[in-house]
């Protein structure tokens, strides 16, 4: 704050001496100008700001603001006020509201307050989060959907003196919420602290921010019509890793969001028959891509691997063990029933045993391992089970004509990326019936998710005439459900 003072002191010195020189002011007169300036400025107080985060348990963080008095007197009954309006949105989709931020504060010379501006109890959800905004006189809820922008601007004020107010503003998207919960994760397990670098990308935007730039690429292959089309617009990932490729080796502050960044350049590769190009990118990376070591668990890099393996790049697999440990949580008490279908269990009993010791005995998990052996009472008293939480009549009609095998696997993904990782893994085993129950379940199931409903059913519709990845109909559905959810997954 000194050197803040002596440089506004210094300035004033030389305004007041042209002054005088310009008026031909007599010493006395000069003297009462300065003091008159120094008035003038006693009465301001300057507020500057930092943005930073802190962590609440284990999956909830604040976002705040640390306002800073770099003025000469104090600021009192200082309040923010938050602006949240959507940009590059979606057609049909509007919100804009004005609120207070917490309650008022007051800020002395040279010290600090802190303001906090959101919360975000992180849920890896893949579509959907909602973040809470301490506004009075109760906290506001927005709900981010991951297709819509938000800008949060903020403007604190306070009560006394002559008041310029402090304005900012916050760039909100889910994949940067996303990215900047698992950059605690990254802190945990590798001791890399990372945070404030991802924590940078909420006051960037457009082209500044590696984050935006991705989203952007993103939403416009969820447009694309074809093929020619696709390449056209995901080309633009080049440049993107280009931007990033060097962050990897050092594992530095952009690992995370260069992670998600490779991996959707690498399917990009694949898609468009350089497999050769995607091989040696994928093996000189592999180290990022390979973590478990670390205890990490990156679903993102696994759907990429069987991408890249359903484009036939050579040596990329997904042994399917590992593809059941990777969404276990996205399959819960249906995970002994796929070990069953799946061949990692041989014996039913082995899975009943599971069943118990890991799932309480629980009836969905009993009667799907029993229903897979043969039990046509198990299987209708699963399907009765489900059945009656189920409101669309055409999806119980569906899913009431599929056999054990089908059923367990249309209706166990909880997620939609869980259910994206189970169509790749069944199309190629070249199971055409599996990939088409899976796809029109998502179908029916992700109604509440604007827009990703209609990917599921491309892929539905595509395989209808012909379940292959030679399918350029078919490639191009499955291309665009997993560029909209493996960026946030690909968040380390």
């Amino acid at each position: 704050m000194g050197s803040f003072i002596m440089i506004i002191s210094l300035i004033v010195i030389i305004i007041a001496i042209a002054l005088s020189v310009f008026f031909k002011l007599s010493p006395y007169n000069y003297i009462l100008l300065i003091s008159g300036i120094f008035g003038i400025l006693k009465s301001i107080t300057w507020l500057q700001h930092d943005i930073y985060v802190e962590r609440e348990g284990l999956n909830s963080y604040r976002v705040l603001a640390l306002i800073r008095n770099d003025g000469i007197i104090a600021a009192k009954s200082v309040e923010g006020r938050v602006s949240a309006y959507p940009i590059e949105e979606p057609k049909n989709r509007s919100l804009q509201w004005d609120s207070l931020l917490g309650t008022q504060i007051e800020i002395k010379p040279g010290h600090s307050e802190k303001l906090q501006i959101l919360r975000y109890p992180y849920d890896r959800s893949c579509t959907l989060s909602s973040i809470e905004i301490p506004t009075r006189p109760s906290s506001t809820h927005l709900f981010i959907h991951d297709l819509v922008k938000y800008r949060l601007d903020i403007t604190v004020s306070w009560s006394n003196g002559i008041v310029i107010p402090l304005r900012f503003s916050l760039f909100i998207i889910k994949d940067k919420l996303d990215a900047l919960a698992k950059s605690f994760k990254i802190k945990d397990i590798s001791n890399v602290d990372v945070v404030m670098d991802v924590l940078k990308e909420f006051e960037k935007d457009g082209d500044k921010s590696l984050i935006d730039r991705y989203w952007r690429i993103r939403n416009r292959i969820l447009e694309v019509k074809s093929l020619d089309e696709y390449m056209n617009v995901a080309k633009e990932l080049e440049s993107l890793w280009k931007s990033v490729e060097n962050k990897l080796g050092s594992r530095a502050s952009y690992f995370g969001i260069a992670t998600g960044i490779l991996n959707s350049y690498l399917v990009y590769l694949a898609a468009i028959g350089k497999q050769g190009e995607a091989k040696d990118l994928f093996t000189k990376n592999e180290e990022a891509l390979n973590l478990e070591r670390e205890g990490l668990e990156i679903e993102g890099n696994v759907l990429t691997k069987l991408m890249l393996s359903l484009f036939r790049v050579d040596g990329v697999e997904v042994k399917v063990d590992k593809l059941i440990d990777s969404f276990e949580k996205h399959i819960d008490v249906f995970v002994p029933a796929l070990k069953l279908i799946f061949g990692i269990y041989s014996d039913e009993h082995v899975a009943l045993d599971e069943c118990n010791s890991k799932y309480g005995r629980h009836l969905y998990c009993v009667d799907a391992v029993k229903a897979l052996s043969g039990d046509v009472n198990a299987l209708d008293s699963l399907k009765n089970s489900i059945f009656q939480y189920l409101t669309d009549g055409e999806l119980k009609q569906f899913l009431a004509g599929l056999d054990a095998k089908n059923f367990v696997l249309a209706y166990s993904p909880e997620t939609p990326c869980a259910r994206l990782a189970l169509i790749l893994h069944m199309l190629g085993q070249g199971d055409a019936k599996s990939v088409g129950a899976l796809a029109y379940v998502g179908w029916r199931r992700h109604t509440q998710l604007p827009g990703l409903e209609n990917l599921f059913r491309e892929v539905y519709d595509a395989c209808g005439s012909n379940c292959s990845i030679d399918n350029e109909r078919l490639m191009l559905a499955l291309l665009k459900l997993y560029h909209r959810l493996v960026w946030a997954m690909g968040l380390v």
